[in-house]
């Protein structure tokens, strides 16, 4: 069991669970937009005939460097639906 104190930030289609002063936390602008762009991305595909998944979490758990220099900015995510 972990004893940090998770933060949890909430967006219209996602719900983000990152440790104060992370990676996670400093980049969480940029998380909640890509989450959101590729959620919108996706519901192109299904239309709006589908209704909506219930708000996905995602936990930020570590953050890792990318292996290449210069690469994407370091993330390492677990979605869970539910």
């Amino acid at each position: 069991m972990s004893n940090l104190d998770w933060r949890v930030h909430e967006t219209a289609h996602f719900v983000f669970h990152f440790a104060p002063n992370s990676d996670a936390a400093h980049r969480l602008a940029w998380l909640e937009g890509r989450a959101e762009t590729a959620w919108r991305l996706a519901r192109g595909f299904t239309g709006e005939a589908v209704p909506p998944a219930a708000k996905i979490r995602i936990h930020c758990d570590v953050v890792v460097p990318h292996p290449e220099p210069g690469g994407a900015p370091p993330s390492l995510l677990t979605a869970q639906r539910g």
